[in-house]
């Protein structure tokens, strides 16, 4: 007689074998519906691979000797847009770089504006600093560099060194293939306008500080030329004032002649020290350009043939909108900035999926094979950001230092549009002054100057017959010296004008043939 346990026992093994029966049999039907199920079509990509097959194997990380090393960018060469100077003189004038006594005794023997140009390039300590500071910024390119090194071997430790390249394999998550290639060449990006920024900041002192040299320069022309004729027009008072004394004191002479040369002979030997303090002040001003000490001395300075033609302002404004460096350097940090907020829209999200929608669609596992995803998000990615990497929605527009950037980048943009005003202002204020200076310095050249010497002579030769009084051939005199002055003071006005507009531009102007130096 069998049990009631048995009987039990029995009965459920009897259930057991018929529930195994059917799942068995079902399970080759599964099998076959698994192997021919396809990927959705919103995840295949454009290209006709097959992603029915394993998706290939991740590229292993090279060893990190081998691996290669991005190069830095580029240094820009020397800013040689607003001076090109002659590389036979820099050769020439190497040495004065380091050696002192080389440069004062270049200095003692006289030199051209080109000379001093030259000099200053090389022995300047504000274009030393500026490129100093220069090398310094572009020092932080091998700190972006480490700090990409860093993130790509974290990296490395997730599998994803080749993220968004080749075929997205269903099941990845892109949460683990973080820094994407697109984050690193943004902060490439943005080291390279931090070094274009400097660059431009390098150019703007190089520019001030030969402007301040040509300055300096013709300063010191006019007003050792002006100390000469101060001493000439000293001696023609000296002698006439003794001509009057002994006319007066032989009854043939005024009073009234001899007390306006007494005031003349004053004035002019009050006027020649003050002259010479002037020049030694000029003297000084050029030595600092040099950082040479003041017993220094300098030479005849070599006179400079201003060119006599003028640029348009047209093209004048056109050049300056391109090649000043102020709008260079605001155009750089508007990029730079640009990159920032990219960097930032591209970081402030939520966790990284494979999803391309707003939020995780739970049903995308569930539409069946063949059947066409809705157009509910994008289905592709932008070629700059590269396949694979996740397109989610930004949540940072609420964000405090998004917003300062943003502010930052409208304060930029309105900025430039500032300063392209001020440069067409400027560039038309220099255009003027070069104008005025190149119509005055033709006009006491051409025709003040010559009649002014004739004026002289017919009237030196009336004197001497008697047939002019003792103040017409002293006012005579003093017309000469003042046109001969007023012309000098037009030639360094003219070279003074140049160094404002070349300056103002940001750009030299015509080479030799505009400004033969």
């Amino acid at each position: 007689m069998i049990s009631r346990r048995s009987l039990r026992f029995v009965t459920a093994a009897l259930i057991m074998s018929m529930l195994l029966t059917t799942g068995c049999s079902r399970y080759p039907a599964l099998l076959a519906e698994w192997e021919k199920a396809e990927p959705p079509a919103y995840l295949r990509q454009n290209s006709p691979a097959d992603l029915a097959s394993p998706p290939p194997l991740p590229t292993p990380l090279p060893p990190p000797k081998t691996r290669p090393v991005p190069e830095p960018p580029a240094e820009p060469g020397p800013d040689l847009s607003f001076f090109s100077p002659d590389p036979a003189l820099l050769k020439e004038l190497a040495p004065a770089a380091i050696d002192a006594d080389f440069a004062a005794a270049r200095l003692a023997k006289g030199l051209t504006l080109a000379d001093f140009e030259a000099l200053v390039l090389l022995r300047n300590p504000d274009l030393r600093a500026a490129e100093e500071e220069f090398q310094a910024v572009v020092e932080r390119y091998s700190q972006t560099e480490s700090l990409n090194n860093l993130l790509s071997r974290y990296a490395a430790l997730t599998r994803g060194l080749e993220t968004g390249v080749g075929a997205m394999a269903p099941g990845t998550d892109n949460a683990g293939l973080y820094p994407f290639p697109g984050l690193i060449s943004l902060r490439g990006d943005i080291v390279g306008q931090e070094v274009a920024a400097a660059h431009e900041l390098r150019a703007i002192t190089r520019r001030e500080v030969l402007a301040a040299a040509r300055r300096a320069f013709w300063e010191l022309f006019y007003t050792r030329q002006a100390h000469a004729i101060a001493i000439r027009n000293y001696d023609v008072v000296d002698s006439l004032k003794n001509t009057s004394a002994a006319g007066y004191a032989a009854g043939t002479g005024s009073f009234v002649d001899l007390v306006r040369v007494d005031m003349e002979h004053g004035l002019m030997k009050e006027a020649i020290p003050i002259q010479l303090e002037e020049v030694r002040l000029r003297e000084t001003a050029m030595r600092a350009l040099l950082d040479l000490p003041l017993p220094v001395t300098i030479g005849d300075l070599a006179r400079s043939v201003p060119g006599r033609e003028l640029p348009t302002p047209a093209e004048l404004e056109k050049t300056a909108l391109t090649a000043r460096q102020e709008l260079r350097l605001l155009r750089a940090r508007i990029t730079k900035t640009e990159v920032l907020i990219a960097m930032a829209e591209a970081e402030t999200h939520p966790g990284y999926s494979l999803n391309f929608s707003t939020f995780p669609a739970k049903d995308a596992a569930r539409i069946l094979p063949g059947e066409e995803r809705p157009d509910s998000f994008p289905t592709t990615v932008p070629a700059a950001d590269g396949v694979g990497t996740p397109r989610n929605a930004f949540y940072g527009l609420n964000e405090g230092y998004l917003r300062e950037t943003r502010r930052t980048l409208a304060g930029l943009r309105y900025r430039l549009a500032a300063e392209e005003a001020n440069t067409r202002s400027l560039v038309q204020g220099a255009w003027y002054q070069l104008a005025k200076a190149h119509r005055e310095e033709r006009l006491y050249r051409d025709k003040v100057v010559p009649l002014a010497r004739t004026d002289l002579d017919t009237t030196t030769s009336a004197y001497e017959a008697g047939r002019i009084t003792f103040a017409g051939m002293l006012d005579v005199y003093s017309r000469w010296f003042a046109a001969t002055l007023a012309w000098h003071r037009a030639q360094a006005d003219l070279g003074v004008a140049w160094a404002g507009l070349e300056e103002s531009v940001g750009a030299q102007i015509g080479g030799e043939e505009a400004f033969q130096r």
